[in-house]
């Protein structure tokens, strides 16, 4: 399911999830192809923190970066029939705080619609 919402806005990248082992110490590798240059970037960090319908925390880099590992954290909330999802990206350099802003508001965007779709796909293979 990471790769379908993983990169949801239109023009965003094609995504392929290579490795994801997640548990704490465990590491992901995610490779996406950059629309506009087709060069493939590849995303790789440890998770420092899960805790299932609560946290995630872990470290962010990609192949690319001139600039060292940061760090995003991803907490929910239940707030009624609702869930809320805060999701901070620390540790970044000023200039890439906004391309990765848009780039989280583009995969959270598209998270409603892939979680109703995996809904429907549990209920009709039950």
């Amino acid at each position: 399911m990471l790769a379908e919402w993983f990169a949801r806005a239109p023009g965003t990248p094609a995504v392929a999830i290579v490795h994801a082992d997640v548990r704490p110490g465990g590491v992901y590798v995610i490779d996406a192809v950059g629309p506009e240059d087709g060069l493939t970037y590849r995303m790789q960090g440890t998770y420092r923190e899960v805790r299932p319908h609560d946290r995630l925390s872990f470290t962010w880099w990609h192949d690319r970066a001139d600039y060292g590992p940061s760090l995003v954290t991803i907490v929910l909330r239940e707030r009624g029939d609702l869930t809320e999802l805060t999701l901070t990206h620390e540790r970044l350099p000023k200039r890439m705080l906004q391309p990765h802003q848009e780039g989280w508001i583009g995969c959270l965007e598209g998270l409603d619609a892939v979680i109703e779709a995996a809904k429907a796909r549990s209920a009709t293979s039950v």
